[in-house]
């Protein structure tokens, strides 16, 4: 929508997402999401730390500094600094994974799809630790995904497929090329309004919307 609004005053805005849930690493989704952010954590953070070029040590270091500033970014609060640590941590284990060529899935195709799921469910986990006022609300929120809480009904699971779906879904539109090729723009409208309609019924139902905007807090 601001890319839309810009051009419409003129002005051309960089794309800032592009499929992050397609991502196959939780390196490669911070590629595709937040690009601005993630470029200016890169360039004036990382980079003058010292990057990938003396030596693992020190990659860490700067990967877990770098992901630290950028939660911090986020919100001024230190749940946002370990949120931002965390990722990190997890960035450091890919990159051992990755230097040390450690395969767990031998299969290319297998280990793409895993690696979305893993992906997507690695960012939901550490998303926990997002704007919360304390570590007890990130305990409540994993017993509530742990035991489908927290504003889903434990007899409705199929209710977070349902809302996990329709996030690829809305990713799927945007940037597969399956939907590139739907022409007609009657249908590719319907499909979008469907998807809008849909999600909002849920989000309704079942969305706990109550909370501020996490940014007041910075």
């Amino acid at each position: 929508m601001a890319r839309g609004i810009a051009r419409l005053l003129g002005f051309e805005l960089p794309e800032n997402f592009t499929g992050p849930f397609f991502a196959r690493s939780m390196s490669e989704l911070w590629q595709r999401w937040h690009i601005t952010l993630s470029s200016w954590l890169r360039d004036y953070i990382y980079i003058p730390l010292g990057g990938s070029k003396q030596g693992e040590l020190i990659t860490y270091r700067n990967l877990l500094i770098t992901m630290a500033v950028g939660g911090f970014w986020h919100g001024a609060t230190w749940t946002m600094v370990l949120w931002g640590v965390s990722l990190g941590m997890v960035l450091i284990i890919e990159r051992i994974f990755r230097v040390h060529k450690i395969v767990i899935i031998p299969s290319e195709r297998l280990r793409s799809v895993a690696g979305v799921f893993y992906t997507f469910i690695t960012f939901s986990l550490t998303a926990t630790l997002f704007g919360v006022a304390s570590l007890k609300d990130t305990y409540a929120a994993w017993k509530g995904i742990l035991t489908l809480q927290r504003g889903l009904p434990a007899s409705a699971p199929e209710t977070i497929i349902g809302m996990t779906v329709l996030v690829f879904l809305f990713n799927a539109w945007q940037y597969h090329p399956f939907f590139d090729r739907m022409k007609n723009p009657n249908v590719r409208l319907a499909f979008s309004a469907v998807l809008v309609f849909v999600t909002g019924i849920l989000v309704n139902i079942f969305g706990d919307v109550s909370g501020s905007f996490v940014y007041f807090k910075f």
